[in-house]
């Protein structure tokens, strides 16, 4: 499944916008790969802080590719929006635990992100989770800030 959101995030990159041919110096990319990784910080928090504003602040509208998450697909953010705001209205608690991050320097405008870790969520109804998640995020570098263009991820029962 991780394999299989990765192609399809990647194809979408490629298929969705160009990307610049400027040839970045390893300073550059390493300024690029730790502001991504501020930004995949401040995403997580606002999951785990259940802001749903703060969470669509995240994506970008005029770039946005698309959201795969256990067999739902999502290409439009106003699509997006509506679906998550229910989603976002059941939850009483979220706790993320990234295990492994990696970040993949695409240009001065893009990145691809795989973080591996825990997702736990208490419903309001009383139901929790507690999964083995995987995410693939496509930042695009969108008026001086990092944004999501695209993200599939895949949740695991823990043994």
């Amino acid at each position: 499944m991780k394999k299989m959101t990765f192609a399809i995030g990647l194809a979408l990159l490629f298929l969705s916008f160009p990307l610049s041919a400027q040839t970045l110096t390893d300073s550059q990319k390493a300024d690029i790969e730790k502001a991504v990784k501020l930004q995949i910080s401040q995403y997580f928090h606002t999951i785990e802080a259940i802001d749903y504003e703060g969470y669509l602040k995240c994506f970008t509208r005029e770039k946005f590719i698309g959201w795969l998450s256990n067999g739902q697909v999502v290409t439009s953010f106003d699509t997006l929006k509506q679906q998550q705001k229910v989603n976002w209205e059941t939850r009483k608690e979220v706790k993320i635990t990234p295990q492994e991050t990696k970040v993949t320097v695409l240009s001065a405008e893009a990145a691809v992100s795989s973080i591996n870790g825990t997702f736990y969520t208490a419903l309001k109804n009383g139901n929790v989770t507690n999964n083995n998640w995987g995410v693939l995020i496509i930042w695009i570098k969108e008026a001086g800030a990092w944004r999501v263009a695209y993200t599939g991820s895949s949740q695991v029962a823990k043994n």
